[in-house]
């Protein structure tokens, strides 16, 4: 059975914002001109794509920001965890500890910048980014990412401004590149 893919996400997900975007368009077209990285790792990840490359595609988004990341021995932690969960060759188990660990450096990187948010608003914004990907909440990464490189231009932290837009962009081709169309639609057999 075929179902339309504004079906499938009004059956799947209830951001309107989302919803109004795709409209009439094909899961294919939307994949290709989805504006937003964070949309597509929210697609992906209630298409079922696998958690390796939801977090691979969200950590690539945030190595952009990786300069205004504070430096503390928690980032570095949750760095390493992040890039050793990307570097197994399996993914089917991880255990519970090595979860923990993530969850809990990632923790400690968010409580901590949250604190000093008033000083170093850009940087607590990217580490927060950075502690979603160690929380599973890959599509908070990059609006949190997104956030960061606002306040670091002057910006209010929502504000829609052109640099936020141009970071947006930025971060759904890194997605794209790393969840390709045929991933994603293999994930989402049936939807047009």
């Amino acid at each position: 059975m075929t179902m339309t893919f504004k079906c499938w996400l009004d059956n799947n997900d209830n951001k309107e914002e989302i919803l109004n975007w795709v409209g009439d368009r094909t899961l294919e077209q939307a994949w290709a001109e989805c504006p937003t990285g964070s949309w597509l790792l929210r697609i992906a990840k209630l298409g079922g794509v696998k958690h390796r490359l939801l977090v691979q595609a969200a950590f690539e988004c945030v190595k952009r920001i990786e300069h205004l990341l504070p430096e503390s021995p928690e980032v570095d932690t949750c760095c390493k965890e992040i890039k050793k969960y990307l570097q197994r060759e399996t993914f089917a188990s991880i255990s519970e500890s090595e979860t923990a660990e993530m969850e809990v450096a990632a923790l400690v990187v968010d409580e901590r910048n949250y604190t000093s948010l008033s000083f170093y608003e850009a940087s607590g914004w990217a580490a927060t980014a950075l502690a979603d990907i160690g929380c599973r909440h890959c599509e908070g990464a990059v609006e949190h990412a997104v956030c960061a490189v606002n306040i670091a231009a002057g910006n209010h932290v929502k504000a829609k401004t052109r640099i936020a837009e141009l970071e947006e962009k930025a971060c759904a081709h890194i997605v794209r590149k790393i969840i390709s169309f045929e991933v994603i639609s293999d994930a989402l057999k049936g939807i047009r």
